[in-house]
């Protein structure tokens, strides 16, 4: 994957959800998420955080290891699901 840009929000609710993560570490596309102590407890916490964050719902058939398996793949998916519901929205707006 190359370089992808995401928003500060991303990043920061990255940050809080691996514990083992040090401040100074960069947050790259192909940083392994459970390498830096991202457990299944924690992936359904980051989800949360996520879906708060922004305003999104990931559908089921996005709640896969594959989508929590680095900082980029995870991004995609939120990038994804988030585009959807702007769709979504803009289509509600509409009629």
């Amino acid at each position: 994957m190359s370089n992808v840009e995401w928003p500060s929000e991303y990043e920061r609710i990255l940050r809080e959800h691996l514990l083992d993560l040090d401040a100074s570490h960069e947050v790259t596309v192909d940083l392994v998420l459970t390498d830096y102590g991202l457990d299944s407890i924690g992936i359904v916490n980051l989800m949360v955080a996520l879906e708060d964050g922004f305003g999104i719902t990931f559908p089921d058939e996005l709640l896969v290891t594959g989508t929590f398996s680095t900082a980029g793949t995870l991004w995609a998916v939120v990038r994804e699901v988030t585009v959807g519901a702007e769709h979504a929205a803009a289509e509600d707006a509409r009629s």
